[in-house]
């Protein structure tokens, strides 16, 4: 119900005991045949906003992303966002984990 052609909802919990800090940016894929590809930007210049939210244990959060700006409304498929996640211990000391969420769009 939270997923349309221009957006989605998605829900983040982490269990662990990491510091886990993630962006604002992220991008989508669509599933063709059995390869994920990245689904085209539909405008030349875009950014994301420079920022780190944090993601405390336990406490779920819901990340809401209209993604029409930047890729237009998208068409009946199997699709993934991808997102970063950053295991951050210090300045110049973190690790980065890819997280990707499949969806269908109908």
């Amino acid at each position: 119900e939270t997923i349309t052609p221009e957006g989605a909802s998605f829900l983040l919990l982490q269990t662990t005991e990491l510091d886990i800090q993630y962006g604002d940016d992220y991008k989508l894929q669509k599933l063709e045949g059995s390869q994920w590809v990245d689904v085209p930007i539909i405008i030349d210049d875009y950014a994301f906003h420079a920022i780190a939210y944090e993601l405390p244990k336990d406490k779920p959060q819901t990340l809401e992303i209209g993604w029409a700006w930047l890729y237009g409304s998208l068409p009946a498929g199997e699709y993934r966002l991808v997102k970063e996640f950053m295991d951050f211990r210090g300045t110049g000391d973190y690790d980065i984990y890819t997280i990707t969420a499949a969806f269908t769009i109908e």
